[in-house]
């Protein structure tokens, strides 16, 4: 595979060449024109997306940067909607989703958000195609009450069982 001669470095300081040319060619243009008056059309931005069909996006890593990006998602426009989240930790999806719902006036009950996963995974378990199932050989790590220390402890001692089985 052949490796790419562009480096982030050349790459940076080439847009901002041609975005500096964006903003000098326009002026240099206009200042050479004998009729003062003329001016120069530019590009008008939109505050939001026009409305058009819903457009679905889903979340993956809730940390501050993921739940932000999302609540700027939403905010960009009407019919948008955040269908999914997933993150490692069960904490930041929770966060996350109380944020969207606070950012968006909704009122952040938890029995019915709970209701509502626990309702999906049940759907998911029984459906007909690819039904949602646990593998035979899969381990459980309930980190409710582990910090992630722990939880890395707990995984690490479930590695080195395993390896010295094989």
């Amino acid at each position: 595979m052949k490796k790419s001669s562009i480096s982030r470095r050349n790459f940076l300081g080439k847009a901002a060449s041609v975005g500096a040319a964006g903003i000098v060619v326009p002026s240099i243009l206009t200042g050479c024109t004998s009729d003062p008056k003329r001016k120069v059309k530019t590009v008008s931005w939109l505050d939001q997306s026009p409305d058009g069909p819903v457009l679905k996006a889903g979340v993956i890593g809730c940390g501050g940067r993921g739940t932000g990006a999302a609540i700027n998602f939403l905010n960009a426009g009407p019919n948008l909607q955040i269908t999914a989240l997933g993150d490692t930790f069960k904490d930041r999806i929770d966060n996350c989703r109380a944020k969207i719902l606070k950012e968006k006036g909704q009122e952040v009950d938890f029995d019915s958000i709970l209701q509502n996963v626990e309702g999906r995974d049940e759907i998911d378990s029984n459906r007909e195609v690819s039904p949602l199932k646990r593998a035979e050989d899969a381990l459980i790590l309930d980190n409710s009450n582990l910090s992630r220390e722990e939880q890395l402890k707990w995984t690490l001692e479930k590695v080195k069982e395993i390896t010295e089985r094989i």
